[in-house]
């Protein structure tokens, strides 16, 4: 909680900064595409992609003609679907495996996320500004629960807590790109596509998962300085 706590402070804090210039702040929403590859160290989980989603609050603050640092604060999901080896099922409850049970289900998951990256303009062709972009996510887990399990699944496996679920922090790295362009009076849009990379393992049970993400944002100029990237 005092890392969440920390991080607010720090985004709020560039927020005062809106009075004086090269200051956008908006909000933004991403759909995010995550998937598992099956490894040997799975264990006895069958793990399958999901598309998930985040949405928050997000600034950009201007370095130098080039650079601008962007910080968001996010609520993210997190969620995969899951089940049980039918081999492994064999080992711990022969009657499930001879009767064929399903045990295939959901872990849901939500997050805060601080996401904050430093933004790199490429010289600008009017009226759209393409950049890319890298940096940290760090990652505070908000609930972890089970959907969508059968009859069978609950009984036996919806009373043990959440086995699958991810670590309660996380940290990852960011990298994308993508085209900043302004439509109305002081308002620009944002799209990006970028992938974040897992720094540390997010579950003791199996590998991390790939991420990929295409995002949009709304953001508005609080400031009568020129944001250029020229």
């Amino acid at each position: 909680m005092r890392k969440v706590l920390f991080s607010f402070l720090i985004f709020y804090s560039l927020s005062a900064q809106a009075q004086q210039s090269k200051f956008l702040l908006g909000i933004n929403a991403a759909g995010v595409w995550n998937s598992y590859l099956l490894t040997p160290d799975s264990g006895p989980y069958l793990l399958g992609g999901k598309i998930n989603w985040s949405a928050g609050i997000q600034s950009k603050y201007l370095l130098s003609d080039r650079f601008k640092l962007d910080v968001q604060v996010n609520f993210a999901t997190k969620n995969f679907a899951s089940g049980l080896d039918m081999n492994y099922l064999r080992t711990v409850d022969y009657e499930a495996y001879l009767n064929n049970k399903e045990i295939h289900y959901n872990v849901k998951q939500s997050y805060i996320e601080i996401p904050i990256s430093v933004n790199y303009f490429f010289p600008a062709v009017k009226p759209v500004n393409f950049f890319c972009d890298v940096g940290l996510t760090n990652s505070f887990a908000l609930s972890a629960s089970y959907s969508d399990m059968n009859t069978y699944s609950l009984v036996h496996f919806g009373s043990y807590g959440i086995a699958e679920k991810y670590k309660d922090y996380l940290i990852s790295l960011k990298a994308g790109a993508g085209a900043l362009f302004p439509f109305g009076k002081s308002f620009y849009g944002s799209v990006e596509c970028y992938s974040t990379i897992y720094l540390k393992k997010v579950s003791d049970h199996f590998h991390n998962p790939f991420q990929l993400a295409l995002g949009f944002s709304v953001l508005k100029k609080l400031s009568s300085k020129k944001i250029s990237t020229n």
